[in-house]
């Protein structure tokens, strides 16, 4: 199975947050990190893990840092964070890559960063 912690998070702007997930299961390869917006709609694939080797999108290589064992855990950070990544985030684990099929071993509702509001400092 897997599991992501923790459920709910409330951040600053300007600040970063750390989510982690893991894999129970070591025949899975391959971990994905996936952003949803509004809480529905279209998952962003953020960037994956196979095994030990990252392989980050290009649209998040600057504020979002992908590290870990996919076989064993992985942990997703935020940095320098904005209202703009208000989001649901989920991880999900493979046998094969996403080019194949990918089968998450749970449905991941566990990783939510909740509402980000702007520091009194940073509103105009």
């Amino acid at each position: 199975s897997v599991h992501q912690s923790p459920p709910n998070l409330l951040e600053k702007s300007g600040g970063s947050s750390v989510f982690q997930c893991l894999n129970h299961d070591k025949n899975y390869v391959y971990m994905y990190w996936y952003q949803q917006k509004g809480g529905k709609g279209a998952l962003k694939l953020i960037g994956h893990l196979y095994r030990k080797n990252l392989r980050p999108e290009e649209e998040f290589r600057d504020q979002f840092t992908i590290s870990g064992d996919a076989t064993l855990n992985g942990t997703l950070e935020v940095s320098n964070i904005t209202a703009a990544d208000s989001a649901v985030y989920f991880c999900a684990v493979s046998q094969h890559s996403a080019a194949n099929h990918l089968f998450p071993l749970q449905k991941p509702l566990l990783k939510q960063m909740s509402p980000i509001q702007p520091s009194p400092s940073q509103q105009h």
